[in-house]
């Protein structure tokens, strides 16, 4: 038996006619796109529930007084930002003081040798590749 045309290119009325003839001669033919028994299975339920999906009826940022300015610093103007270097822009965004203050300290309470330094933090992080 050979199709006239791969089933990519026709048209319902087409498929409808060569189903239609492979009936006529007697071969049997599953067109209800549905899944065979031995591949068919049932969706697994959920044995938990994380959360409880809600759809918001009140946008938080407008609840918030939240306005849709564009992003401006207050410690730089967007021309001393333009100038500064890649290392220069990340430290500004960074919570530096913090991996200062709390995360080297703390770090270094369980380190055995050579404490941790500032810029080996940042050299570990990438930043500072081949500069120390």
């Amino acid at each position: 038996m050979e199709l006239r045309t791969s089933r990519a290119n026709m048209n319902r009325s087409e498929l409808a006619q060569e189903v239609e003839e492979l009936r006529q001669q007697g071969i049997e033919v599953d067109d209800d796109n549905e899944p065979a028994p031995e591949n068919a299975h049932p969706t697994p339920q959920p044995t938990t529930q994380v959360g409880e999906w809600v759809t918001p009826t009140v946008c938080a940022r407008k609840e918030s007084n939240c306005s849709n300015r564009k992003g401006s610093w207050k410690q730089f103007s967007w021309q001393v930002i333009s100038e500064m270097d890649e290392l220069a822009q990340f430290r500004m965004c960074f919570p530096e003081k913090w991996v200062k203050e709390v995360f080297i300290p703390a770090t270094n309470e369980r380190l055995e040798g050579n404490p941790l330094r500032l810029s080996e933090f940042y050299k570990y992080l990438g930043c500072l590749h081949g500069l120390l």
